[in-house]
């Protein structure tokens, strides 16, 4: 699957926050506004991206 650059861009950065953070605990909102983006589209944009949820992939890094 081929996603747009900004995508993978944005993937990439959740998953850099979420690891160089685990002791903050993270919601889809705090991830969401972290990026400047709409939770709706960060959830978007992460599943085209991973296969998953962002939070799916918060807890698994926990």
């Amino acid at each position: 699957m081929c996603i747009p650059h900004r995508h993978c861009s944005a993937v990439t950065t959740v998953r850099n926050y979420v690891m160089n953070n685990l002791e903050v605990r993270h919601t889809l909102e705090s991830i969401a506004e972290y990026l400047d983006m709409g939770p709706r589209n960060l959830i978007r944009i992460f599943k085209k991206g991973c296969g998953m949820s962002p939070m799916s992939h918060v807890n698994d890094a926990h």
